[in-house]
């Protein structure tokens, strides 16, 4: 049951992440403009490519939080995160 219940939020976070790559803006890497961007620095609210990613990742997790929004599991307020921000709503910032 534990299982089912975590494929089903798995599949509700994929639907998420569906709709938010819809805007043009998340369909590129925030830092250097790479189409497709797999992870997202979550802190941020941006989408990045998998080589910005690794940069990231060297900042800390309080400068940059790194997820990839295919492998990984992600909590209601990392996806809050992503939902209130995009690329973007990071730019008007």
């Amino acid at each position: 049951k534990a299982e089912q219940i975590e494929m089903e939020y798995f599949e509700d976070q994929n639907a998420e992440f569906n709709k938010l790559m819809r805007n043009d803006a998340n369909r590129l890497c925030f830092d250097c403009g790479q189409i497709s961007p797999q992870w997202a620095s979550v802190n941020n609210g941006v989408f990045i490519c998998g080589s910005c990613a690794e940069v990231h990742k060297t900042y800390g997790e309080r400068i940059s939080l790194v997820r990839s929004i295919t492998m990984e599991n992600w909590t209601q307020d990392e996806l809050k995160f992503m939902q209130l921000g995009g690329n973007e709503e990071f730019c008007k910032f």
